[in-house]
């Protein structure tokens, strides 16, 4: 499901046939929703997840509802019959909504832009010294900032809902788990290859040499790895662009630089 599909009241009475009043009372019965306050305050705003709510209207609604929303439900583009274009055009959201039936995600961006002007405003009547017009545009900035914060939390979950989002803690254990699995599969290389090579050595004695220098030039490969990765995040922290940065010479890189200079 994509960003646009969350759905107003309005857009979803006209999926469902419903009127207001049985969508009033469908809520009153348990109809999921999400309510976002308004900046300027009144009655909050409400939007239905598609899945979720023809799901309920399916199962507690009237006849005529019950069958539009599984209709709507189990309606995909890839279930058309012979490519039916009732039926590929039921799957679609639509798009030809007033500008009152913007969905979560466009409303919290058109909200941000209104805070961001407020803010502007402001400002400029602060530097004017009109005292009644601060307040007034004060109390209206408050009020978008409180509704602003409201739907960006709500905002947050439905895109987390959605997988495009993670918890960061989550997200830092698999990359340390990743990272710990490179690893030993990188030190894991010499011990893997040897019983390989052996067999070509005209001195098996060299083995344990050369067992020792695949082990070493493993170690320094995941070392260089590390120091890549601790000048590239100090770059980020600068404001640098990332990957520019040359990492930190070892010890035996320094004396060769010294001896040679």
């Amino acid at each position: 499901m994509n960003n646009e599909n969350i759905l107003s009241m309005s857009a979803f009475r006209q999926k469902t046939g419903a009127s207001e009043a049985t969508v009033c009372r469908w809520l009153k019965k348990g109809l999921p929703c999400l309510r976002i306050p308004r900046a300027g305050g009144g009655r909050a705003q409400v939007f239905f997840d598609p899945s979720d709510a023809l799901s309920w209207v399916a199962a507690n609604g009237n006849r005529t509802a019950r069958h539009k929303a599984i209709a709507l439900a189990n309606t995909t583009p890839e279930a058309a019959p012979n490519g039916s274009p009732g039926t590929a055009a039921a799957s679609k959201p639509s798009t030809d909504y007033a500008p009152d039936d913007e969905g979560l995600l466009p409303a919290l961006d058109r909200l941000r832009k209104q805070e961001i002007e407020s803010h502007r405003l402001l400002i400029r009547l602060k530097r004017k010294g009109d005292l009644n017009a601060v307040l007034a545009v004060s109390e209206r900035h408050l009020a978008e900032t409180k509704a602003l914060a409201v739907l960006e939390n709500a905002a947050v979950q439905y895109e987390t809902r959605l997988g495009e989002l993670a918890p960061r803690a989550e997200m830092i254990s698999a990359y340390e788990r990743i990272m710990v699995s490179v690893k030993n599969a990188v030190l894991g290389i010499p011990s893997s290859v040897m019983p390989l090579i052996v067999p070509h050595l005209r001195d098996p004695q060299s083995a344990h040499e050369i067992s020792r220098l695949l082990d070493a030039r493993c170690r320094d490969a995941l070392r260089s790895a590390a120091e890549r990765g601790r000048a590239d995040a100090a770059a980020r922290a600068a404001g640098e662009p990332v990957g520019t940065a040359t990492p930190p010479a070892t010890g035996k890189r320094k004396s060769r630089a010294t001896a040679t200079g």
